[in-house]
């Protein structure tokens, strides 16, 4: 059994008004959010673009290997990197250590002894 209940010209147009706004509201987060979906992937456009281009002139100017990839700095004029330190050489009295010496035994793989 169906029971209806008539509300009173006052209720049913506040209720109808708020029933309205609600759509509205829907319809504007549906808006927006497919406004956010589209600046989204242009965002994500933007960010492999720009990956590209660094990691094009990161192999022309023959950067070292980074263990991160490479950062733009904040002012957009440096690229940033984290690189493996270099060994220190040995240094003489004068500072200058020489042609490094390698043993006979790995001249050409042939054992010179």
């Amino acid at each position: 059994m169906r029971y209806e209940h008539t509300l009173s010209p006052a209720a049913a147009q506040s209720f109808k008004s708020a029933v309205e706004q609600l759509n509205g509201l829907r319809l504007e987060y549906l808006r927006a959010l497919g406004l956010a979906k589209e600046a989204e992937q242009q965002s994500a456009a933007l960010q492999s673009a720009i990956g590209q281009q660094l990691a094009i002139i990161e192999q022309t100017d023959g950067l070292p290997r980074s263990s991160k990839p490479y950062q733009l700095n904040a002012e957009c004029t440096k690229l940033v990197g984290e690189v493996a330190d270099r060994p220190a050489e040995p240094a003489t009295a004068s500072g200058y250590a020489g042609p490094a010496l390698v043993p006979e035994v790995l001249v050409n793989g042939a054992d010179h002894a």
